[in-house]
């Protein structure tokens, strides 16, 4: 559990970065003052979010579907994810993997995204409920 914790700070940092770049150039308070660039930078500012999304998507996705079969945080950490028998998982398995880690984390602050996360601490395999539902589980490599 403790690997995993460094790797989330990892992932967290990586992913941190590419949105700050993404806000600044989607216009900063020294922007906002001209006219011509008012409604692009709102606009902007509106897909922030989705660009958010679409960027953790593909980090996690590919990464973890690639050969390293991790992201920088799992390999700096020497994890990687794999599915239940120690295998490489695909693309598909790594976007059910994404989504349902997502769903999860957006509930955590509720019981059951508490509970998805916290069945690592109780399960053999120490997966949580995406893992589970995905047939993934994360090992030492």
């Amino acid at each position: 559990i403790g690997l995993i914790t460094v790797s989330i700070i990892i992932t967290l940092l990586v992913l941190g970065s590419i949105t700050s770049i993404l806000r600044t150039f989607g216009g900063g308070e020294t922007l906002a003052g001209f006219d011509i660039t008012t409604k692009l930078i709102k606009i902007f500012r509106l897909l922030i979010p989705t660009l958010s999304i679409v960027q953790s998507w593909l980090y996690f996705t590919l990464l973890e579907s690639s050969q390293k079969q991790a992201t920088f945080g799992k390999m700096f950490l020497g994890i990687a994810v794999t599915d239940l028998r120690g295998d490489r998982i695909s693309f598909l398995r790594a976007n059910a993997r994404y989504w349902i880690k997502l769903a999860s984390f957006i509930t955590s602050f509720l019981l059951i995204g508490l509970i998805a996360f916290a069945m690592a601490f109780f399960s053999k395999r120490n997966q949580t409920l995406h893992d589970i539902i995905s047939g993934t589980t994360v090992l030492e490599k």
